[in-house]
């Protein structure tokens, strides 16, 4: 994946889903980055604070951001 593919997803929302429950809640994507072949996002809650990185496969992000 190239650097101008990986920019299409900085700033997009989509909500984070915590592996093994049916916990999800909203995030925007600060960064992405390919690591062993896999998409990762950091993504930062859209209430609260911190930010973390997160397979993308666990990230869904809203049809605008796709």
């Amino acid at each position: 994946m190239t650097a101008q593919e990986m920019a299409r997803f900085l700033g997009k929302t989509g909500t984070l889903c915590v592996s093994g429950t049916r916990l999800g809640f909203r995030v925007k994507v600060t960064d992405v980055r390919v690591r062993f072949g896999q998409i990762d996002y950091c993504v930062t809650p859209l209430a609260g604070i911190g930010e973390a990185w997160h397979d993308s496969q666990n990230v869904t992000l809203d049809e605008q951001g796709k």
